[in-house]
């Protein structure tokens, strides 16, 4: 499958796994998001672009799964769901667990492509 190169790649490796179906080998890609931090750019006022950093929590529930962003420093507050992944049409939990990672992964890819971190032009 497509995404499951995807997330080998996301991952620096060449075995293309089950991703799509097994639990063990994406709960590798959903550890690897939550250790991600980078560095980018908020707004405070109209005016102002301010540096943050920004980490990332995924939340698993029943056929949920979401991904937080948290901006440090840590009264900015955190995002939850801002990739707006909650569907409650989800078929299970694997389901949505994959659909998280591989969409984080496409995001993630899109603002490195577009040299937007570190790039107070471009808000995260």
């Amino acid at each position: 499958m497509k995404n499951n190169k995807l997330i080998a790649a996301f991952l620096n490796t060449s075995n293309t796994n089950n991703y799509h179906s097994d639990f063990n080998a994406l709960m590798i890609a959903i550890e690897k998001i939550e250790g991600t931090s980078v560095n980018g750019y908020t707004w405070t006022t109209t005016e102002d672009k301010t540096p943050v950093e920004f980490q990332f929590t995924v939340e698993i529930s029943g056929a949920q799964c979401m991904v937080c962003r948290d901006v440090s420093p840590q009264y900015y507050g955190t995002e939850i769901d801002f990739l707006k992944l909650y569907d409650c049409r989800n078929k299970s939990k694997i389901d949505a667990m994959y659909l998280a990672v591989v969409s984080f992964i496409k995001w993630y890819n899109r603002q490195t492509k577009l040299k937007c971190f570190n790039n107070p032009n471009h808000l995260n």
